[in-house]
């Protein structure tokens, strides 16, 4: 949803398309000019990821949208309480990874997919930043986030998985400026 607040979600909602989501970015970095009630009823997302920038002057995110997201029942994770967020699939069950370990947050639930009769399976895996997995280009000597906006640039025939920061150092690729992997 990027910046988008309460007066773009009404384009969506009037259109009559079903918008249930598993995952929702939450717009606006959790302003209350974002995540409407009707949004979120019409969402019903069972995770929520807000991207927000610690200690910011703005206050994001706003309590009023924090408890709107929990009143769905949505799981949130915040970038800047939990660092980047990784949300992976396999098309049946949903893994979320976060970069910082935050106390309480693991949890294994049952997440309803967009058919009514099957279900998929959540497993939040929360992991220390040095055991991740990251990227890199064949093209570059830097490695990333596979979250990272830099990454996400990285054509598919140069990219370079690494299975730790180690091994991604190991082989002469040095961190990010972008994401600051360790």
């Amino acid at each position: 949803m990027g910046d988008a607040g309460i007066e773009a979600e009404s384009s969506p909602l009037s259109s009559g398309y079903n918008l249930k989501s598993d995952v929702l970015k939450v717009g606006h970095h959790g302003s209350s000019y974002s995540s409407s009630a009707a949004f979120l009823n019409a969402v019903r997302p069972a995770i929520s990821i807000i991207e927000v920038g610690a200690s910011n002057g703005y206050g994001h995110p706003t309590q009023k949208t924090l408890s709107a997201l929990q009143s769905t029942g949505s799981r949130v994770y915040r970038t800047d309480t939990s660092g980047n967020i990784v949300v992976t699939t396999d098309g049946l069950r949903y893994s979320v990874t976060t970069q910082k370990q935050a106390q309480g947050t693991s949890s294994i639930g049952t997440i309803p997919s967009l058919s009514s009769s099957a279900s998929t399976q959540m497993t939040s895996s929360l992991t220390s930043s040095s055991q991740g997995q990251f990227v890199g280009s064949s093209k570059s000597n830097k490695y990333h986030y596979p979250s990272c906006s830099a990454a996400q640039r990285i054509k598919p025939g140069n990219l370079i998985t690494f299975s730790s920061s180690l091994d991604a150092r190991a082989r002469g690729y040095v961190p990010c400026g972008v994401c600051h992997p360790p």
